[in-house]
């Protein structure tokens, strides 16, 4: 997570420089840091790696003492209660409103406004860390209970009255600016059905051992990675090329498709260091043990 967060991003942000005529020779890049020359936003398209890596340093500090601590416990018993019934998909969201809406009511985003919504050090706000931070440990959940994951990946009729009343009741209020946390309230409520739907939709449909979508699921994740420097980089290079703009969007869309999927295919799962540190394992994926094994 930490080498593509920081070296993915770093390079992409080098490629915008470039192009756009700011850019900096690379030694003297390298040599002033990315801190300095991409100010308090340069993570990009991974921001989302720089929240989970701190959820995932705080988890690893915190859980030793979670299971020392006797009101800890009882903590974690609220939300395996929460989890029950289907009541989740409300009260999840509903938690993470009080929270705000306690934070709100002692004061403490008036008091430290600067740290909750500007980036630290161009890194990550506060402000997305505790937005997102209900997914994360919704996630944690999930993986440890497989009758709730079962649950989650079945995507019903409620799920979509309250999809749809969410959609409504957040048009609505953001057309006559009411409530913030009710804006809030309903966007976690979208979230959690659309991810519902997505659950669902993939158990039923990709769930398979078929070799095509093992390519595709064993590759997807690098082809994420890296995607944003390749369309960066050759839009760049197209920017200025007398071409119709339909035909440089299939040029640029083709050829990262392309470029990426090699990347992974020829050098990514060839070396277990590199498979370790853009993919997080040293062993093959299960795409490369079914090819092994026939």
């Amino acid at each position: 997570m930490l080498c593509a967060a920081v070296f993915l991003n770093h390079i992409q942000f080098y490629i915008t420089e470039y192009f756009s005529g700011r850019g900096h020779g690379f030694v003297e890049f390298i040599a002033k840091g990315p801190f300095v020359m991409m100010g308090s936003s340069w993570a990009y398209h991974l921001w989302f790696l720089n929240c989970l890596m701190i959820y995932v340093v705080v988890l690893a500090l915190i859980w030793p003492l979670l299971q020392m601590v006797p009101g800890a416990r009882a903590f974690i018993w609220v939300f395996k209660l929460i989890n029950r019934d289907n009541l989740y998909i409300v009260l999840w969201p509903l938690f993470m409103v009080l929270v705000y809406e306690i934070c709100i009511k002692t004061g403490i985003t008036t008091q430290y406004s600067d740290i909750i919504h500007h980036d630290l050090f161009g890194f990550v706000s506060a402000r997305k860390v505790i937005f997102y931070s209900i997914f994360f440990l919704f996630g944690l959940f999930l993986y440890k209970d497989k009758n709730l994951l079962d649950s989650f990946a079945n995507f019903k009729i409620v799920n979509i009255v309250i999809f749809s009343f969410s959609i409504l009741i957040l048009y609505f209020d953001l057309s006559f600016k009411g409530s913030w946390l009710l804006v809030t309230f309903c966007g976690y409520l979208i979230n959690f059905q659309m991810s519902s739907f997505c659950f669902t939709y993939f158990k039923k449909f990709v769930n398979s051992r078929n070799e095509r979508i093992l390519l595709i699921s064993d590759s997807a994740y690098k082809v994420y990675l890296f995607h944003m420097i390749i369309v960066l980089f050759l839009g760049g290079l197209l920017i200025e090329v007398n071409l119709n703009i339909f035909i440089k969007f299939l040029i640029v869309t083709i050829s990262t498709i392309f470029i990426t999927y090699l990347l992974h295919r020829r050098l990514i799962i060839k070396n277990s260091y590199l498979r370790f540190l853009f993919n997080g394992e040293f062993k093959d994926s299960v795409y490369e043990k079914k090819k092994i094994s026939t």
